[in-house]
C-alpha cells in the first residue's frame, strides 16, 4: 500500500500482521518493509520487526545494524487496541528524517 503523511508528518495505516518467510536454511522473522519517498532525496528503506518475535534474534539483516539503540528502535512492541477494533493491535514506528547537511 502507499500512504501520505499529513502536515506533521504522521502517519497510520491498518495492515494483517505478517508472517515469515525463507526457506530452512535462511528464515525471516516477520516484519514490515517500508520505503520512504520525499521529492530531491534518496529513497529510504528500513524495516520494522515485531517485540515478541524469537527469530529477531537470529535475523542476519536486523542483527547487522551495528548501533545497539539504532536496532532496538527497528523492534516495535504491539498493545491490545480493542478501541480500534476488537483482537487488534496497535504499536509506533517513528520514522526521523533528518534535514539535508
Amino acid at each position: 500500500g502507499a500512504i501520505m503523511t499529513d502536515a506533521e508528518g504522521r502517519y497510520r495505516f491498518r495492515t494483517l500482521r505478517p508472517a515469515g518467510y525463507g526457506s530452512m536454511f535462511f528464515r525471516r522473522p516477520p516484519h514490515i518493509h517500508f520505503k520512504v519517498l520525499i521529492r530531491g532525496r534518496p529513497v529510504l528503506t528500513t524495516q520494522m520487526y515485531f517485540a515478541d518475535e524469537s527469530g529477531n534474534s537470529r535475523d542476519g539483516i536486523l542483527n547487522g545494524v551495528d548501533n545497539a539503540a539504532a536496532r532496538a528502535a527497528l523492534i516495535v512492541p504491539f498493545r491490545p487496541s480493542p478501541a480500534i477494533e476488537p483482537g487488534s493491535q496497535s504499536g509506533r514506528f517513528d520514522i526521523v528524517i533528518s534535514a539535508p547537511a
